[in-house]
Protein backbone atom coordinates (compact mmCIF):
# COMPACT_ATOMS: atom_id res chain seq x y z
CA UNK A 1 0.00 0.00 0.00
CA UNK A 2 3.00 1.99 0.65
CA UNK A 3 4.26 1.49 -2.67
CA UNK A 4 1.26 2.54 -4.05
CA UNK A 5 0.67 5.70 -2.64
CA UNK A 6 4.44 6.77 -3.29
CA UNK A 7 3.41 5.33 -7.47
CA UNK A 8 0.10 7.65 -6.87
CA UNK A 9 2.25 10.87 -5.31
CA UNK A 10 5.17 10.41 -7.85
CA UNK A 11 1.98 9.98 -11.08
CA UNK A 12 0.24 13.30 -9.55
CA UNK A 13 3.49 15.49 -9.75
CA UNK A 14 4.34 14.23 -13.09
CA UNK A 15 0.78 15.02 -14.23
CA UNK A 16 1.03 18.29 -12.50
CA UNK A 17 3.68 18.96 -14.49
CA UNK A 18 2.37 17.92 -17.48
CA UNK A 19 -0.47 20.13 -16.41
CA UNK A 20 2.03 23.07 -15.94
CA UNK A 21 3.13 22.43 -19.40
CA UNK A 22 0.46 22.20 -21.22
CA UNK A 23 -1.26 25.27 -19.40
CA UNK A 24 2.90 27.19 -20.63
CA UNK A 25 1.90 25.83 -23.81
CA UNK A 26 -1.36 26.84 -24.18
CA UNK A 27 -0.41 30.41 -22.81
CA UNK A 28 2.61 30.24 -25.70
CA UNK A 29 -0.11 29.59 -28.26
CA UNK A 30 -2.70 32.11 -26.78
CA UNK A 31 0.57 35.04 -27.38
CA UNK A 32 1.33 33.65 -30.56
CA UNK A 33 -2.56 34.32 -31.61
CA UNK A 34 -2.30 37.52 -29.67
CA UNK A 35 0.55 38.89 -31.53
CA UNK A 36 -0.65 37.64 -34.75
CA UNK A 37 -4.10 39.81 -34.09
CA UNK A 38 -2.41 42.69 -32.92
CA UNK A 39 -0.14 42.48 -35.87
CA UNK A 40 -3.46 41.91 -38.18
CA UNK A 41 -4.52 45.24 -36.53
CA UNK A 42 -1.41 47.47 -37.26
CA UNK A 43 -1.29 45.67 -41.02
CA UNK A 44 -5.00 46.88 -41.50
CA UNK A 45 -4.02 50.38 -40.07
CA UNK A 46 -1.06 50.43 -42.38
CA UNK A 47 -3.15 49.62 -45.10
CA UNK A 48 -6.03 52.34 -44.27
CA UNK A 49 -2.80 54.95 -44.07
CA UNK A 50 -1.50 53.52 -47.05
CA UNK A 51 -5.03 53.81 -48.61
CA UNK A 52 -5.08 57.16 -47.11
CA UNK A 53 -1.82 58.12 -48.05
CA UNK A 54 -2.79 57.11 -51.99
CA UNK A 55 -5.77 59.19 -52.20
CA UNK A 56 -4.09 61.91 -50.99
CA UNK A 57 -1.10 61.67 -53.52
CA UNK A 58 -4.13 61.00 -56.10
CA UNK A 59 -5.54 64.43 -54.87
CA UNK A 60 -2.38 66.01 -55.05
CA UNK A 61 -1.14 64.72 -58.08
CA UNK A 62 -5.30 65.74 -59.48
CA UNK A 63 -3.96 69.60 -58.10
CA UNK A 64 -0.65 69.34 -59.22
CA UNK A 65 -2.06 68.44 -63.07
CA UNK A 66 -4.39 71.59 -62.86
CA UNK A 67 -1.49 73.39 -61.40
CA UNK A 68 0.76 72.25 -64.66
CA UNK A 69 -2.23 73.03 -67.06
CA UNK A 70 -2.87 76.41 -65.57
CA UNK A 71 1.29 76.87 -66.11
CA UNK A 72 1.39 75.58 -69.87
CA UNK A 73 -1.37 77.56 -70.23
CA UNK A 74 -0.04 80.88 -68.89
CA UNK A 75 3.33 79.53 -70.78
CA UNK A 76 2.11 79.54 -73.77
CA UNK A 77 0.41 82.82 -73.60
CA UNK A 78 3.56 84.40 -72.48
CA UNK A 79 4.76 82.56 -75.63
CA UNK A 80 1.90 84.15 -77.63
CA UNK A 81 2.81 87.64 -76.14
CA UNK A 82 6.33 87.16 -76.70
CA UNK A 83 5.89 86.49 -80.52
CA UNK A 84 3.23 89.28 -80.52
CA UNK A 85 5.86 91.83 -78.90
CA UNK A 86 8.75 90.70 -80.90
CA UNK A 87 6.31 91.43 -84.09
CA UNK A 88 5.33 94.70 -82.17
CA UNK A 89 8.51 96.03 -83.28
CA UNK A 90 6.72 98.58 -85.92
CA UNK A 91 7.36 99.03 -89.67
CA UNK A 92 8.53 102.15 -88.78
CA UNK A 93 11.35 101.09 -86.54
CA UNK A 94 12.10 98.95 -88.60
CA UNK A 95 12.49 101.83 -91.30
CA UNK A 96 14.28 104.09 -88.75
CA UNK A 97 16.93 101.26 -88.90
CA UNK A 98 17.05 100.68 -92.14
CA UNK A 99 17.25 104.67 -92.66
CA UNK A 100 20.45 104.73 -89.82
CA UNK A 101 22.02 102.26 -92.46
CA UNK A 102 21.30 104.12 -95.80
CA UNK A 103 22.70 107.34 -94.34
CA UNK A 104 25.80 105.86 -92.86
CA UNK A 105 26.10 103.92 -96.68
CA UNK A 106 25.23 107.58 -98.34
CA UNK A 107 27.77 109.56 -96.46
CA UNK A 108 30.06 107.39 -97.66
CA UNK A 109 29.71 107.11 -100.97
CA UNK A 110 29.69 111.17 -100.38
CA UNK A 111 33.12 111.33 -98.82
CA UNK A 112 34.42 108.63 -101.74
CA UNK A 113 33.24 110.98 -104.11
CA UNK A 114 34.76 113.95 -103.06
CA UNK A 115 38.18 112.12 -102.53
CA UNK A 116 37.38 111.26 -106.26
CA UNK A 117 36.93 114.45 -107.47
CA UNK A 118 40.03 116.13 -105.16
CA UNK A 119 41.69 113.04 -107.66
CA UNK A 120 40.39 114.37 -110.79
CA UNK A 121 41.28 117.96 -109.92
CA UNK A 122 45.23 116.94 -109.32
CA UNK A 123 45.25 115.22 -112.53
CA UNK A 124 43.40 117.71 -114.79
CA UNK A 125 45.44 120.34 -113.03
CA UNK A 126 48.81 118.26 -113.78
CA UNK A 127 47.69 117.79 -117.33
CA UNK A 128 46.85 121.61 -117.82
CA UNK A 129 50.36 122.02 -116.34
CA UNK A 130 51.73 119.25 -118.93
CA UNK A 131 50.31 120.69 -121.68
CA UNK A 132 51.33 124.73 -120.61
CA UNK A 133 55.07 123.79 -120.35
CA UNK A 134 55.28 121.40 -123.41
CA UNK A 135 53.57 124.56 -125.69
CA UNK A 136 56.36 126.71 -124.42
CA UNK A 137 59.10 123.79 -124.93
CA UNK A 138 57.93 123.42 -128.53
CA UNK A 139 56.91 126.93 -130.25
CA UNK A 140 59.38 129.98 -129.56
CA UNK A 141 56.90 132.96 -127.94
CA UNK A 142 57.38 136.36 -127.44
CA UNK A 143 57.31 137.71 -124.11
CA UNK A 144 53.43 138.91 -125.01
CA UNK A 145 52.70 135.70 -126.64
CA UNK A 146 53.90 133.80 -122.83
CA UNK A 147 52.06 136.61 -120.68
CA UNK A 148 49.02 135.34 -123.07
CA UNK A 149 49.33 132.00 -122.67
CA UNK A 150 50.36 132.45 -119.11
CA UNK A 151 47.18 133.72 -118.79
CA UNK A 152 45.03 131.46 -120.60
CA UNK A 153 46.49 128.77 -118.40
CA UNK A 154 45.70 130.40 -115.22
CA UNK A 155 41.88 130.95 -116.67
CA UNK A 156 42.02 126.98 -117.43
CA UNK A 157 43.39 126.35 -113.93
CA UNK A 158 40.60 128.45 -112.11
CA UNK A 159 38.02 127.35 -113.89
CA UNK A 160 39.18 123.84 -113.28
CA UNK A 161 39.51 124.74 -109.17
CA UNK A 162 35.89 126.47 -109.77
CA UNK A 163 34.23 123.49 -110.81
CA UNK A 164 35.91 121.27 -107.96
CA UNK A 165 34.55 123.90 -105.54
CA UNK A 166 31.40 123.96 -106.89
CA UNK A 167 31.23 120.13 -106.92
CA UNK A 168 33.26 119.61 -103.61
CA UNK A 169 30.67 122.19 -101.94
CA UNK A 170 27.45 120.41 -102.76
CA UNK A 171 28.70 117.41 -102.00
CA UNK A 172 29.66 119.14 -98.42
CA UNK A 173 26.08 120.37 -98.52
CA UNK A 174 24.36 116.88 -98.97
CA UNK A 175 27.30 114.89 -96.63
CA UNK A 176 26.00 117.76 -93.40
CA UNK A 177 22.86 117.00 -94.86
CA UNK A 178 23.14 113.04 -94.50
CA UNK A 179 24.94 113.65 -90.90
CA UNK A 180 22.27 115.60 -89.42
CA UNK A 181 19.65 113.14 -90.85
CA UNK A 182 21.73 110.29 -89.04
CA UNK A 183 21.87 112.16 -86.42
CA UNK A 184 18.00 112.56 -86.31
CA UNK A 185 17.32 109.20 -86.99
CA UNK A 186 19.91 107.81 -84.49
CA UNK A 187 18.18 110.15 -81.91
CA UNK A 188 14.73 109.15 -82.32
CA UNK A 189 15.62 105.52 -82.01
CA UNK A 190 17.41 105.65 -79.53
CA UNK A 191 14.50 107.80 -77.66
CA UNK A 192 12.32 105.24 -78.03
CA UNK A 193 14.60 103.04 -75.99
CA UNK A 194 15.20 105.20 -73.76
CA UNK A 195 11.21 106.52 -73.45
CA UNK A 196 10.49 102.75 -72.80
CA UNK A 197 13.27 102.14 -70.10
CA UNK A 198 12.25 105.17 -68.24
CA UNK A 199 8.53 103.89 -67.95
CA UNK A 200 9.48 100.54 -67.06
CA UNK A 201 11.92 101.78 -63.94
CA UNK A 202 9.07 103.91 -63.31
CA UNK A 203 6.38 101.69 -62.95
CA UNK A 204 8.98 98.89 -61.08
CA UNK A 205 9.60 101.59 -59.05
CA UNK A 206 5.89 102.10 -58.05
CA UNK A 207 4.97 98.12 -57.82
CA UNK A 208 2.71 98.69 -60.80
CA UNK A 209 2.61 95.32 -62.73
CA UNK A 210 2.28 95.99 -66.14
CA UNK A 211 4.37 94.79 -69.52
CA UNK A 212 6.46 97.28 -71.63
CA UNK A 213 7.90 96.26 -74.65
CA UNK A 214 11.75 97.42 -74.36
CA UNK A 215 11.87 98.36 -78.37
CA UNK A 216 8.37 99.72 -78.73
CA UNK A 217 7.56 101.06 -75.34
CA UNK A 218 4.42 99.68 -75.77
CA UNK A 219 2.57 99.07 -72.31
CA UNK A 220 -0.09 96.37 -71.58
CA UNK A 221 -2.37 97.47 -68.22
CA UNK A 222 -2.80 94.44 -66.08
CA UNK A 223 -5.64 95.02 -64.46
CA UNK A 224 -5.05 91.44 -62.13
CA UNK A 225 -8.11 88.90 -61.48
CA UNK A 226 -10.54 92.13 -61.73
CA UNK A 227 -11.27 92.71 -66.10
CA UNK A 228 -13.63 93.78 -67.98
CA UNK A 229 -17.39 91.39 -67.48
CA UNK A 230 -18.00 89.48 -70.98
CA UNK A 231 -19.41 91.81 -73.44
CA UNK A 232 -19.03 95.15 -71.23
CA UNK A 233 -17.10 97.99 -71.15
CA UNK A 234 -17.28 99.43 -67.56
CA UNK A 235 -14.72 99.67 -65.47
CA UNK A 236 -14.76 97.28 -62.11
CA UNK A 237 -13.25 99.57 -58.60
CA UNK A 238 -9.56 97.51 -58.81
CA UNK A 239 -9.39 98.54 -62.54
CA UNK A 240 -10.12 101.94 -61.72
CA UNK A 241 -7.51 102.07 -58.78
CA UNK A 242 -4.97 100.41 -61.19
CA UNK A 243 -5.53 103.50 -63.21
CA UNK A 244 -5.47 105.94 -61.27
CA UNK A 245 -1.78 104.67 -60.07
CA UNK A 246 -0.09 103.59 -63.31
CA UNK A 247 -1.42 106.41 -65.63
CA UNK A 248 0.15 109.48 -63.43
CA UNK A 249 3.60 107.18 -63.46
CA UNK A 250 2.50 107.07 -67.31
CA UNK A 251 2.95 110.67 -67.87
CA UNK A 252 5.23 111.88 -65.53
CA UNK A 253 7.78 109.17 -68.20
CA UNK A 254 6.82 110.88 -70.86
CA UNK A 255 6.95 114.49 -70.35
CA UNK A 256 9.67 114.70 -67.50
CA UNK A 257 12.48 114.74 -70.12
CA UNK A 258 11.73 117.48 -72.44
CA UNK A 259 13.70 116.50 -75.37
CA UNK A 260 11.92 113.47 -75.91
CA UNK A 261 8.80 115.45 -75.01
CA UNK A 262 8.84 117.48 -77.86
CA UNK A 263 8.93 114.52 -79.99
CA UNK A 264 5.99 112.83 -78.69
CA UNK A 265 3.21 112.86 -82.06
CA UNK A 266 0.38 110.97 -80.27
CA UNK A 267 -0.44 108.65 -77.67
CA UNK A 268 -2.61 105.79 -78.35
CA UNK A 269 -5.16 103.83 -76.14
CA UNK A 270 -5.98 100.74 -77.62
CA UNK A 271 -9.04 98.43 -76.22
CA UNK A 272 -9.28 94.52 -77.01
CA UNK A 273 -11.76 91.88 -76.64
CA UNK A 274 -11.81 88.39 -76.75
CA UNK A 275 -12.69 86.24 -80.02
CA UNK A 276 -16.02 84.57 -79.01
CA UNK A 277 -19.45 85.77 -79.90
CA UNK A 278 -23.29 84.46 -78.96
CA UNK A 279 -21.59 81.48 -77.12
CA UNK A 280 -18.94 80.35 -79.71
CA UNK A 281 -15.53 81.14 -80.80
CA UNK A 282 -15.27 82.88 -83.65
CA UNK A 283 -11.75 83.53 -85.56
CA UNK A 284 -10.77 87.39 -85.84
CA UNK A 285 -9.34 87.11 -88.89
CA UNK A 286 -12.43 85.94 -91.01
CA UNK A 287 -13.38 87.37 -93.65
CA UNK A 288 -16.89 84.74 -94.22
CA UNK A 289 -19.84 86.96 -94.10
CA UNK A 290 -21.54 85.16 -91.58
CA UNK A 291 -18.97 85.92 -88.98
CA UNK A 292 -18.48 89.66 -90.28
CA UNK A 293 -21.31 91.27 -87.15
CA UNK A 294 -19.12 89.11 -84.67
CA UNK A 295 -15.87 90.69 -85.62
CA UNK A 296 -17.52 94.08 -86.14
CA UNK A 297 -19.24 93.63 -82.56
CA UNK A 298 -16.00 92.92 -81.01
CA UNK A 299 -14.62 96.02 -82.58
CA UNK A 300 -16.86 97.88 -81.32
CA UNK A 301 -16.87 96.44 -77.75
CA UNK A 302 -12.79 97.15 -78.18
CA UNK A 303 -13.13 100.76 -78.94
CA UNK A 304 -15.81 101.35 -75.62
CA UNK A 305 -13.60 99.60 -73.56
CA UNK A 306 -10.86 101.68 -74.14
CA UNK A 307 -13.01 104.81 -73.84
CA UNK A 308 -14.34 103.64 -70.83
CA UNK A 309 -10.43 104.16 -69.86
CA UNK A 310 -10.11 107.49 -71.54
CA UNK A 311 -13.05 108.69 -70.19
CA UNK A 312 -12.01 108.17 -66.03
CA UNK A 313 -8.85 108.66 -66.33
CA UNK A 314 -9.53 112.46 -68.18
CA UNK A 315 -12.59 112.96 -65.53
CA UNK A 316 -11.25 115.76 -62.99
CA UNK A 317 -13.51 114.78 -60.77
CA UNK A 318 -12.39 111.01 -60.72
CA UNK A 319 -8.69 111.33 -61.23
CA UNK A 320 -6.05 114.76 -61.00
CA UNK A 321 -2.55 114.08 -62.52
CA UNK A 322 0.61 116.50 -63.64
CA UNK A 323 1.14 116.46 -67.33
CA UNK A 324 -2.71 116.09 -67.63
CA UNK A 325 -3.96 118.66 -69.40
CA UNK A 326 -0.95 117.59 -72.14
CA UNK A 327 -1.49 113.90 -72.23
CA UNK A 328 -5.22 114.24 -72.84
CA UNK A 329 -4.15 117.25 -76.11
CA UNK A 330 -2.14 113.64 -77.72
CA UNK A 331 -4.54 110.73 -76.92
CA UNK A 332 -6.46 109.35 -79.21
CA UNK A 333 -8.88 106.12 -78.37
CA UNK A 334 -9.49 102.84 -80.86
CA UNK A 335 -10.38 99.40 -80.71
CA UNK A 336 -8.39 96.11 -82.04
CA UNK A 337 -10.62 93.40 -81.75
CA UNK A 338 -9.00 90.48 -80.60
CA UNK A 339 -5.27 90.77 -79.32
CA UNK A 340 -3.15 87.55 -80.48
CA UNK A 341 -2.79 86.74 -84.23
CA UNK A 342 -1.42 83.11 -83.47
CA UNK A 343 -2.77 81.26 -86.48
CA UNK A 344 -2.13 77.98 -84.20
CA UNK A 345 -4.27 79.32 -81.38
CA UNK A 346 -7.08 80.10 -83.61
CA UNK A 347 -7.01 76.59 -85.26
CA UNK A 348 -6.80 74.75 -82.06
CA UNK A 349 -10.23 76.67 -81.02
CA UNK A 350 -12.35 76.14 -84.00
CA UNK A 351 -13.92 73.45 -82.68
CA UNK A 352 -14.59 75.01 -79.02
CA UNK A 353 -17.66 76.60 -77.65
CA UNK A 354 -17.22 79.92 -76.18
CA UNK A 355 -17.02 78.54 -72.70
CA UNK A 356 -14.08 75.59 -73.67
CA UNK A 357 -12.23 77.99 -75.43
CA UNK A 358 -12.72 81.35 -72.73
CA UNK A 359 -11.38 78.00 -70.13
CA UNK A 360 -8.14 76.90 -72.13
CA UNK A 361 -6.94 80.57 -73.14
CA UNK A 362 -8.56 82.97 -70.48
CA UNK A 363 -10.68 84.95 -72.05
CA UNK A 364 -10.08 87.84 -69.43
CA UNK A 365 -6.81 88.30 -70.16
CA UNK A 366 -7.88 88.69 -73.78
CA UNK A 367 -9.37 91.62 -72.79
CA UNK A 368 -6.12 93.96 -72.09
CA UNK A 369 -5.79 97.71 -73.06
CA UNK A 370 -2.43 98.68 -74.81
CA UNK A 371 -0.86 102.03 -73.98
CA UNK A 372 1.48 103.28 -77.09
CA UNK A 373 3.13 106.20 -78.41
CA UNK A 374 4.64 107.66 -81.50
CA UNK A 375 7.74 110.07 -81.59
CA UNK A 376 7.60 112.24 -84.73
CA UNK A 377 10.82 112.71 -86.60
CA UNK A 378 11.79 116.22 -86.63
Amino acid sequence: AKKEKEKLRLQALENEKKEFALNKYQQLIRNIINTNLLSKAKIRKKQKQIAALKAKTAKELKKLRVQRAKVEARLEKTKSDLSLAQRALSIEERKKEELISQLKSLKQQYKEQKEKLKEELENRQKELRAQYEQKLKRQKLSALQKAKALKKYREQMRKVEEQYKKKVGSLSKKISESERELKRAQFNLNARKRLAQRIKKNFQKAGIKAKVDPKTGDVILTFGDEYFDMGKANLKPKMKKILEKSIPIYAKSLFEDKEVAKKLSYVEIVGFASPTYKGKFVDPQSIKPEHQEAVKYNLDLSYKRARSIFEYIFDTKKMKFGWQKKLRKMVKVSGQGFLSEDPKERAMAEEMSAKEYCKKFDCKKAQRVIIKFDLEDK
